[in-house]
């Protein structure tokens, strides 16, 4: 998706709303009025959640995060651990980590900051 169809997708959408009475007839015309809103999700999160995919993160800590039969869920991360402190676990993880077989991250800082991001962000 281009930045410009990006821009117009978050752009906020009006429907009229109208009451009015036709001169010549009863009838009543009535339009509701209703904004919807739409976000553009965050580029790097939206690299991350990719990252998060290629890596096969998702095998054992399934798709968002939300934990299976493998690996813990890693929703609320973003709460116990800072940004470094996750980047730092997630290039070298921990002995129970490693215990229930994860590998060290590689990957550029770039990737690893989005990654970073992507989980920070799980609820």
């Amino acid at each position: 998706m281009s930045n410009l169809e990006q821009t117009r997708a978050a752009q906020e959408v009006f429907i009229c709303e109208t009451c009015f009475k036709d001169r010549n007839s009863s009838i009543v015309w009535a339009w509701k009025s209703k904004e919807v809103k739409t976000e553009i999700p965050d580029p790097i999160v939206v690299k991350g959640h990719a990252l998060f995919q290629s890596q096969s993160c998702n095998s054992c800590h399934g798709e968002g995060g939300i934990g299976t039969a493998a690996a813990v869920a890693l929703t609320g991360v973003g709460v116990k651990y800072s940004e470094s402190h996750l980047e730092a676990l997630l290039h070298a993880p921990n002995s129970k980590m490693t215990g229930g077989g994860m590998q060290p991250v590689v990957l550029k800082p770039q990737d690893l900051e989005a990654l970073s991001t992507y989980l920070r962000q799980l609820h």
